[in-house]
């Protein structure tokens, strides 16, 4: 694949056809106005032939802990203000619940592909693509397993943002469909193994402070420093690690777009597939 390299300075000084409002200096709003750039694209593509609406679906990839949340967060906010309807959907909700992964003794690949309900997953994106209201299991992170709720997206909603680990997977699913074949624009959030690792850690760090605060997760919270960090980083070796370096990172020239962050997890620039 062919991608051209654009310094984050460079990126920030383009000239945008669409913008809902005044652009910052602030690479979030920015690039999402970018995103706005790209729905109305294919908006106008999407009225040469049909009165029918379909939503836009673009997609945030990467490692664990990478940042595809915030992105997808930050995104979701821009555009919100901008008076899009945007709902975010992720990946995780699409998690077999615990009782299954048992059931299935897939529980020790909990967040590989095949620890997914993909099935299920297809036919949601199916119907948001008909522009249909769907209804959609909740993971809930602090009890790593989908909750008894439900969130309901509604119809013809104009912007979806799928954020996970798996939606570049370019091997097929049921009908031969790819979560890809879905999406209008994807982006992958790329650094460096070390920076994304030392982001995990710190990121369970932070969970272990609310853990205690609710008084759950009593056997991680028990344990001290060294002992927690052994945890983390086991559970980096075993899971995400392979993960990334299986069926994450070898596909994200999929992807239209790639970020690339520093340590502090600026932008250092990006790069557009052409």
């Amino acid at each position: 694949m062919k991608f051209i390299n654009i310094k984050t300075t460079k990126f920030m000084k383009l000239k945008l056809p669409t913008s809902c409002r005044d652009t910052d200096k602030k690479f979030i709003n920015k690039f999402s106005d970018f995103i706005l750039y790209q729905y109305n694209e294919y908006i106008d593509e999407l009225k040469l032939f049909t009165k029918k609406k379909a939503p836009f679906l673009v997609g945030f990839n990467g490692s664990v802990a990478s940042g595809k949340s915030y992105m997808a967060d930050s995104c979701y906010t821009r555009l919100k203000e901008c008076g899009f309807s945007v709902v975010i959907l992720s990946t995780d909700n699409f998690i077999y619940p615990n009782r299954e992964l048992l059931k299935k003794r897939l529980m020790h690949r909990k967040g590989f592909p095949e620890s997914y309900n993909i099935s299920k997953l297809m036919t949601v994106l199916e119907k948001l693509k008909e522009g249909k209201a769907v209804s959609i299991p909740v993971y809930d992170q602090a009890i790593s397993d989908i909750s008894d709720k439900k969130h309901k997206i509604k119809a013809n909603t104009d912007i979806i943002i799928i954020e996970g680990i798996n939606i570049l997977d370019p091997y097929p699913h049921p009908n031969d469909a790819l979560i890809s074949d879905y999406l209008n624009y994807s982006i992958y959030i790329d650094a460096p193994e070390e920076y994304i690792k030392k982001w995990f850690y710190e990121r369970l760090k932070r969970k272990k402070t609310q853990w205690k605060k609710q008084g759950i997760r009593k056997k991680l919270t028990r344990k001290n420093g060294r002992q927690f960090r052994k945890w983390a980083m086991d559970i980096w070796k075993n899971v995400n690690k392979l993960n990334l370096d299986e069926y994450i990172l070898p596909f994200k020239e999929r992807a239209n777009l790639i970020i690339y962050k520093n340590k502090d997890h600026k932008i250092k620039e990006i790069a557009v597939k052409i």
